[in-house]
Order: structure tokens, then C-alpha cells, then sequence
């Protein structure tokens, strides 16, 4: 990971992923699926309890209600697969196991009505939060339904600036691959519950 003049980290660009193909992109559905594939054998390959699912319906219902198409990796790996709750490098991301729980995609990202709406607004994804600040929301951008991306750069907000409706708000941290910081940084499990409340 390197840092900019700001300070502000980032990794090397790579490609994202979107809904049917992709060879605008210079990838196919089956190299974007592919590289998921790798990502998830390593991460079993620690221990981590990650299992093949036809997840498409929870991909098609998350993007009606974020209104807008996830980022092509992300995508393959949600629509094929369920995951605990992780810890990756500064990501605490979201579980992907199709329960109700407080820390599950479909239903984490929309449990606060105004980071919900302020995502929804600036097109964006909250797929987790930030290890050290936890209540900042860490997101991926959505592109248009049908719009085909293989970019999956990660933002992190502050919250506060969010919650106190500032008039411009830019992110705080961002990092150039959300597929990246799956391969090149340590993963764990994470078990709690999230907390609701801001700091």
C-alpha cells in the first residue's frame, strides 16, 4: 500500500466487476469469476468458512434497494458465495449469509436512515466499516443498472460529516482495489454483532 502526498493510502488499480459482460472491460464473466475463485481458495485455505451459494436474488434485491449496479469482483463473489463477517487490513466487512443479523449485507448497509440515504444519493455501497474509526462507513461505487465496471476502488466517509448533513464531504481514506485488499492483506473472522450507535 502506498501513500500519497496527503497521506492518504492506496493500492495499485485493478479491474472491478458489473452484470452481464464485460468485454468492454477487456474481461469475461468467466476471468472475473476466476480471480474470486483464487480469492476465496486462499482465504479457505486459512480456515475461513466461505461456501458456494446461488446468491443471485440477494445481489438483484441489494442493488434495487442501493439503487445501482456493485462493482463487477464484488459482485461475483456475493452472487456465488457466503461469507462471515471479516476483518481485512483496515475493512471490517459486512457478513454475506442471507440472515437478518446486524452485520449482514442485506441489512447493515440500511440500518441508519441517514448514511442509507446520503449512499443512496452519492450512488455508493456500504460494504463494511472501518477498523479503527468504527462507525465511518467504507463503500464501493455503483454505476448505472446494466452499466459494466471491472473498478472496485474503496472509500471511507467520515461519518460525522454525514450525520451532521456538511455540504461537502470527501472521503477520508481511499484505496485504488477493493479485490487487492482481499488478496494482498490478512483476513480474519470477525464474531460480534455490530454496534448501532456512532462514537
Amino acid at each position: 500500500m502506498d501513500a500519497d502526498s496527503g497521506g492518504t493510502r492506496r493500492r495499485r488499480r485493478t479491474p472491478g466487476k458489473a452484470t452481464a459482460t464485460f468485454a468492454s472491460a477487456g474481461m469475461s464473466d468467466n476471468q472475473v469469476d476466476a480471480r474470486v475463485d483464487r480469492v476465496v481458495a486462499n482465504l479457505q485455505a486459512k480456515g475461513i468458512e466461505i461456501r458456494r451459494a446461488n446468491n443471485l436474488s440477494v445481489v438483484q434485491t441489494l442493488e434495487q434497494d442501493a439503487n445501482g449496479t456493485c462493482p463487477a469482483f464484488f459482485r461475483s463473489l456475493v452472487s456465488r458465495y457466503t461469507y462471515p463477517q471479516l476483518e481485512i487490513g483496515p475493512l471490517l466487512m459486512f457478513a454475506s449469509q442471507g440472515g437478518r443479523s446486524s452485520n449482514d449485507l442485506s441489512v447493515a448497509p440500511f440500518r441508519d436512515p441517514i448514511l442509507a440515504q446520503w449512499m443512496k444519493t452519492n450512488r455508493l455501497l456500504q460494504i463494511g466499516r472501518a477498523v479503527s474509526r468504527f462507525y465511518d462507513p467504507i463503500c464501493l461505487p455503483l454505476r448505472g443498472f446494466n452499466a459494466l465496471s471491472t473498478k472496485d476502488p474503496l472509500r471511507q466517509f467520515n461519518h460525522e460529516a454525514i450525520l451532521q448533513e456538511e455540504a461537502e464531504i470527501s472521503p477520508v481514506e481511499t484505496w485504488n482495489s477493493w479485490i487487492e485488499l482481499l488478496e494482498w492483506s490478512e483476513c480474519s473472522v470477525v464474531d460480534s454483532e455490530l454496534d448501532d450507535s456512532p462514537e
